[in-house]
């Protein structure tokens, strides 16, 4: 089974973004964000990522969608 990569600390590293930088302009908990952000969770609500994109898009003035935040990784093939 493959797993879902959190790319997120690479996004928020590439702007120099801090997390309570964002969590202030997205509306989030700083728990919330820092959860998240440490891949401490292992959901996501709909509107708590619309939140982290609305402020990334805010903070970076470029378009963020969810591909930029979470990609799927296929599991590796065992070789016998």
């Amino acid at each position: 089974m493959g797993q879902i990569k959190n790319l997120l600390p690479e996004v928020m590293g590439r702007h120099r973004i801090k997390q309570t930088e964002l969590a202030e302009v997205a509306g989030l908990r700083y728990a919330t964000l820092n959860a998240l952000y440490n891949g401490q969770t292992k959901r996501v609500d709909y509107l708590t990522l619309a939140a982290i994109l609305g402020g990334l898009n805010t903070l970076t003035g470029q378009n963020y969608g969810v591909a930029d935040l979470l990609v799927y990784e296929p599991a590796q093939a065992s070789v016998d």
